[in-house]
């Protein structure tokens, strides 16, 4: 294969990867597709090739921050849940421990900023993600509630995902600073910075 060629797929493969994970970093971009070396100088070099081929859009926020759909206000929540995600990943022993990765979940009653199935160890855990931007009251644990209620999640999939007779509806894990209100229906966990994401879903708090 030559250069040219290689070159051409590399830059594909990079923008897919970007229209699946929105507003994403340097950093990130350069640990999946560069980690040598000199990979910091190389995806550099490529990333600036890709925005003046007008193949993505980039900004500065601290660091690049490379994009393909429209910078509209809600461009850090997307980021927040794709550094999420990378955190995570990054965490587990294996990347492909993610079973399951669905951004914007629609359930019925509402749309979950991700739905995660992750295997750990011989078993696994299963979460609704809430980003939380604490600019205003969060209400989202009531719609969750009602869903369960509802018993129609016991159709979907992820209700038993390894199919071992094991049905159980997702934990909602809410990123945030502030308080979330508990509930005596579904499991809430909440995880705040610093903490470390699967001790937090593992623990029995």
């Amino acid at each position: 294969m030559n250069t040219v060629v290689f070159g051409t797929q590399r830059e594909n493969r990079i923008r897919a990867f970007i229209v699946r994970y929105p507003f994403v970093s340097t950093s990130i971009l350069q640990r999946i597709f560069f980690p040598f070396p000199s990979g910091q100088r190389k995806a550099r070099q490529v990333l600036r090739r890709l925005e003046s081929k007008k193949l993505v859009k980039r900004f500065k926020h601290g660091e690049y921050i490379y994009h393909i759909e429209p910078k509209t206000c809600q461009w850090a929540h997307t980021k927040a849940v794709t550094d999420f995600h990378f955190e995570l990943m990054f965490s587990l022993e294996r990347p492909d421990d993610i079973l399951y990765y669905k951004r914007e979940f629609e359930y019925g009653y509402g749309r979950a900023d991700a739905l995660y199935i992750v295997r750990v160890g011989n078993g696994g855990i299963k979460f609704f993600l809430e980003m939380d931007d604490e600019g205003n009251e969060f209400d989202k644990i009531a719609k969750y509630e009602e869903y369960f209620k509802s018993g129609l999640w016991r159709r979907e999939f992820f209700a038993d995902p390894l199919k071992n007779g094991r049905v159980s509806f997702p934990v909602v894990l809410v990123v945030t600073e502030r308080e979330i209100p508990a509930s005596e229906v579904v499991t809430v966990k909440t995880w705040r910075k610093g903490d470390n994401y699967l001790e937090v879903l593992l623990s029995g708090k």
